[in-house]
C-alpha cells in the first residue's frame, strides 16, 4: 500500500514538475523552490544517493559532469565528477571535519595534504600527480627526486632524474641553475650559476664558483670564490674572491680573501693568508702570511713565508734546487729556555771560523794557526802524528777502528823513501816490525816492482806467500817462475781435500782453455794443448823436464763436440827433452810407441808377459792374431769351449776380417784337421799326403809291436817292429 502511495506521489510530483519546470517531493504539499529542478522537503527522512566502492565508481562508463555517488571504502565520502565523461575527475566533498587536511587545485593532482592515511602526521607536497617532498617529525624534509633545490630558478636545468649517490643540492636564487651533473652542493645566490656538466663540487657563498662549467672536485667557500673557474679541478678556495680568476688551474689550495686572485691556469699552489700570491700566475708555490708574494707575478716552485708583500720574505725557498734562505736572524734553542744561540746574519771573511761567545751569540773570528794546511783542494798535516780513535798515535796516521779507502778509480798509498821497502803493513798484533800480517812494498831501487807479501808470526823477513807485479803467486819462495810456484825444503806437496756425502761432490783439479779473449771466447782447434802436468828435475846447472802428461784436442771441434786425448811423455837417458811414449785417443784406443792407435791396444814393438797373457773377446772364442804388415793375415789362434782352435783370415783388410778354422785340439788331446767334431786322437777331414819314405805309426816307433804304414813308391807296405827292426807283413800294390 505504501509503495503505491509513493508511486502516486512521485507521478503527481513529476506531473507538477513538468508543468512548472520544477519538481517538489514532500508530504506537506508545499510548492518547489523556483531555483530548484527538484525540491525535496522532509523533517523526518533524508535523500539516499547511490552507494558503491571506489572500484565500482571508477567503472562507471562515461560519467556525466557533476554526477555524484557515495564511496563506501578507502577514503569514504561524497564524490562528484568535476571532469568530463571522457576524462572523469572524481572530487571528494570535504566536510568541516576533514576539509582542513587538504589544499588542492581544481583537478586534485597538485595538493598539500596532512592526512593521506589515518593519523598520518606527514605533510605531503604533490605536483602534477607526483609527490615531490614531505615533511615529518622530527623536522625532517624528504625529497623524492634525491635533488634538493631551494630558491628562485635554482636547478632549473636539472631534469630531477634520480641519480644514486649523485644528487645535487642548490639553495639560493639560481643556485646550480644550468648544471645537469651530479654530486654538487651550491649554497648562495647564483652559486655555480653557469655550471653545466660539473660534478662533485662544493660552492658556498654569493656567486661562488659562478662560471664553473665542467670543473669537478672543487671546494669554494666565500663570496665570488673561484668565480671564473671553468674546467679547473680538485681546487680548494676559502675566502672572499679566493682563487677568483682561476679558469683551468687544478690542485690549488687557498685560504684567505683574494688569495691567488688573478691566477688563471696555475697548478699545485698553496696560499694561506689574505691576498697571499695575489697576482701570481705560476705553479707549485707555497705562500704563507698576509700578502706574502702579493706583488710577485710569475713565480713557480717557490716558498714565501712573510706577513707583508716584501720581495725578501722572512723565509724564502726554491723547490727546484732545494735551497732555503732566512732573511733575518736564526736562533736555535732546543731546550726552549732561552739558552740557545743565534747565528750571524752576515758572511765572514775568507778563512774565518764561526765561534760562540758563550752568551748565546755566534760570531765570525779569524782562525788560530793550525797544523792543518790547505793547498787548493788538498789538506795536509805537518806537525806530529795523527790519531783517529786514539790519543796516542804510534805512526804518522794511526786509526783505531775500521778504515775505508774509496777513490773514483783507485786509492793510492805510497812511500816516497826508496830505501824503505814497506809501503803498507796490515798487521794482526801490536808489534810495529814483527808479526803476522800483509805487506805491500816496492824494492829499494828505482825498479818499482811492487809486491804483496803475506806473513805469519815471526816470519817478517821471509814471506809465506807473495804476489809479484806480473801477477805470479809464490808460496815458500820469493822468486816465482810460473803463475803459481810452490817451493820448500823436504817434502813439498799440494793437496785438495773434499768433505762431502754426495757421489758427485769431490776434490778436483780443472784445466780449461779457449781461444780469443775473456768475455769473447772462441773455440779451440785440433792439437790445441789444453793442460799439462810436468815434472822438473835439476841437473846441477838448471831445471829440465823429465816427464809430463799432456791433455790435447784430438780432432776438429764443434758445438757439443770436444774430442780429447791424453799423452804420456818421458825423457830418455842422455836426452834433455821429453818424448811421447803412450797416448789414449778420443776413441779410447791406447797406443804404445804409436801416435795413431787403431785398436784398443796398439803396440809398436815387442811385448813380454812374464806371468802370462789372458785374452777375452765378446765373440764365442778368445784369440791371438798373428799378422804381417802389408800382406794377408797368417793365423788367428783362439780358445774354444774345450780346447784350442787355429784359424786363418780370409780377407786382407783389418776392419772387418772373417776366419776359417783349420785345426783344433780338444780338451782330451785329440786333434782334428778340417773337422771341429773330433772322435779320435787324429781326426782328418780330407786328404793326407806324405812323401816317399814317410810313414804313419801306430804306437811308439822305438817299441817292438808297433805297426806302421809306409809308402814304397806307389805301393803301401804294412810293417811291424820286431826285435828292434821293421818286419814286412803285407803290401798293397798300385
Amino acid at each position: 500500500m505504501k509503495k503505491g502511495l509513493n508511486l502516486l506521489v512521485l507521478l503527481f510530483g513529476l506531473y507538477a514538475g513538468s508543468y512548472a519546470q520544477s519538481i517538489s517531493i514532500n508530504t506537506d504539499g508545499s510548492e518547489p523552490d523556483s531555483s530548484a529542478m527538484i525540491d525535496v522537503v522532509s523533517t523526518q527522512k533524508g535523500m539516499l544517493i547511490p552507494r558503491m566502492t571506489e572500484t565500482q565508481k571508477n567503472a562507471i562508463a562515461g560519467p556525466a559532469t557533476g554526477l555524484m555517488i557515495f564511496q563506501i571504502d578507502n577514503t569514504s565520502g561524497f564524490y562528484f565528477n568535476a571532469g568530463t565523461p571522457a576524462a572523469p575527475s572524481w572530487i571528494k566533498i570535504q566536510s568541516a571535519v576533514d576539509g582542513s587536511s587538504l589544499i588542492s587545485d581544481t583537478d586534485g593532482d597538485t595538493k598539500i595534504q596532512v592526512e593521506e592515511g589515518t593519523d598520518d602526521d606527514i605533510i605531503r607536497f604533490d605536483i602534477a600527480g607526483s609527490e615531490l617532498f614531505r615533511m615529518q617529525a622530527p623536522g625532517r624534509i624528504n625529497f623524492s627526486s634525491q635533488h634538493v633545490y631551494i630558491g628562485n630558478n635554482a636547478g632549473t636545468a636539472d631534469n630531477t632524474t634520480p641519480h644514486i649517490y649523485e644528487s645535487n643540492v642548490g639553495i639560493g636564487i639560481e643556485a646550480n641553475r644550468n648544471n645537469i651533473g651530479g654530486s654538487n652542493v651550491a649554497i648562495g645566490a647564483v652559486a655555480m650559476g653557469q655550471s653545466t656538466y660539473a660534478g662533485s663540487n662544493v660552492a658556498v657563498g654569493n656567486k661562488a664558483m659562478f662560471g664553473n662549467m665542467t670543473g669537478s672536485g672543487n671546494t669554494a667557500v666565500g663570496q665570488q670564490s673561484m668565480f671564473f673557474n671553468t674546467s679547473g679541478g680538485s681546487n680548494v678556495a676559502i675566502g672572499q674572491e679566493a682563487l677568483n680568476t682561476n679558469k683551468t688551474g687544478s690542485r690549488n689550495v687557498t685560504l684567505g680573501g683574494g688569495a691567488i686572485f688573478t691566477d688563471t691556469s696555475g697548478n699545485n699552489n698553496v696560499a694561506i693568508g689574505h691576498q697571499s700570491g695575489l697576482i701570481n700566475y705560476g705553479s707549485s708555490n707555497i705562500f704563507i702570511g698576509y700578502q706574502s708574494a702579493a706583488t710577485q707575478t710569475n713565480l713557480s716552485n717557490k716558498l714565501f713565508i712573510e706577513n707583508s708583500s716584501s720581495t725578501t720574505p722572512l723565509i724564502y725557498g726554491n723547490f727546484a734546487d732545494d735551497s732555503l734562505k732566512i732573511h733575518g736572524i736564526l736562533t736555535l734553542d732546543s731546550a726552549k729556555d732561552g739558552s740557545g744561540y743565534t747565528f750571524p746574519g752576515l758572511r765572514g771573511t775568507n778563512g774565518q771560523v764561526l765561534t760562540s761567545n758563550g752568551a748565546g751569540k755566534t760570531v765570525w773570528e779569524d782562525a788560530e794557526a793550525s797544523p792543518w794546511n790547505t793547498t787548493g783542494s788538498s789538506i795536509n798535516y805537518t806537525i806530529g802524528k795523527v790519531g783517529i780513535g786514539t790519543a796516542s798515535p804510534e805512526t804518522d796516521l794511526h786509526v783505531k777502528g775500521s778504515l775505508s779507502l774509496e777513490g773514483v778509480s783507485r786509492s793510492v798509498i805510497y812511500n816516497s823513501t826508496l830505501a824503505t821497502r814497506n809501503i803498507l803493513v796490515i798487521r794482526a798484533d801490536t808489534a810495529l816490525n814483527n808479526g803476522a800480517g800483509i805487506n805491500l812494498y816496492g824494492t829499494n831501487d828505482n825498479n818499482y816492482s811492487d809486491q804483496i807479501r803475506f806473513f805469519t808470526q815471526n816470519t817478517f823477513n821471509t814471506p809465506n806467500m807473495l804476489i809479484d807485479s806480473s801477477g805470479k803467486v809464490a808460496i815458500g819462495t820469493e822468486s816465482p817462475s810460473a803463475k803459481l810456484t810452490l817451493a820448500g825444503t823436504g817434502e813439498v806437496a799440494a793437496r785438495i781435500n773434499s768433505y762431502a756425502s754426495a757421489l758427485s761432490e769431490n776434490a778436483s783439479l780443472a784445466f780449461s782453455k779457449a781461444r780469443g779473449t775473456e768475455g769473447s771466447e772462441a773455440a779451440v782447434v785440433q792439437n790445441d794443448i789444453v793442460g799439462q802436468v810436468t815434472a822438473f828435475a835439476h841437473d846441477g846447472t838448471t831445471y829440465g823436464a823429465i816427464a809430463k802428461i799432456s791433455i790435447e784436442m784430438d780432432a776438429a771441434t764443434g758445438t757439443g763436440d770436444l774430442p780429447g786425448r791424453i799423452q804420456f811423455h818421458t825423457t830418455a837417458d842422455g836426452a834433455s827433452t821429453t818424448t811421447e811414449r803412450m797416448r789414449i785417443d778420443s776413441d779410447g784406443n791406447v797406443g804404445i810407441g804409436k801416435t795413431d792407435p787403431s785398436y784398443k791396444l796398439d803396440v809398436l814393438g815387442e811385448i813380454r808377459a812374464q806371468a802370462g797373457i789372458g785374452f777375452y773377446n765378446a765373440a764365442e772364442w778368445d784369440h791371438i792374431k798373428l799378422s804381417h804388415t802389408g800382406s794377408l793375415a797368417y793365423m788367428d789362434v783362439g780358445g774354444t769351449a774345450d780346447g784350442l782352435a787355429f784359424r786363418t783370415e780370409n780377407t786382407s783388410v783389418d776392419y772387418n776380417p772373417t776366419y776359417t778354422e783349420r785345426m783344433r785340439i780338444d780338451g782330451s788331446g785329440n786333434v782334428g784337421i778340417g773337422n771341429s767334431t773330433i772322435s779320435s786322437k787324429l781326426d782328418v777331414a780330407g786328404d793326407i799326403e806324405t812323401g816317399s819314405g814317410d810313414a804313419f805309426y801306430f804306437g811308439d816307433p822305438t817299441t817292438n809291436g808297433t805297426w806302421r804304414i809306409i809308402r814304397d813308391g806307389n805301393d803301401l807296405s804294412f810293417e811291424r817292429r820286431e826285435g828292434g827292426t821293421w818286419v814286412f807283413k803285407m803290401k798293397i800294390n798300385e
